[in-house]
């Protein structure tokens, strides 16, 4: 998917998750779409070595 497809539905997802309004909300998902799901929260520029190793879990908050 092209990069710029994925931030507008990831922005969408963020959203629909705040509306939630819960005070913790889990994601499960692939390596690469984790990584560049945190990159968007945090709005840090982030490379494979921030990627999760074998099984990982990151806490993010927005």
């Amino acid at each position: 998917m092209p990069e710029n497809e994925f931030i507008k539905l990831a922005e969408k997802f963020i959203i629909w998750c705040k509306k939630l309004q819960r005070e913790r909300v889990y994601i499960v998902s692939h390596d690469g779409t984790i990584t560049s799901y945190r990159q968007i929260i945090s709005g840090k520029n982030l490379t494979r070595e921030d990627f999760p190793k074998e099984t990982g879990w990151f806490v993010v908050s927005c």
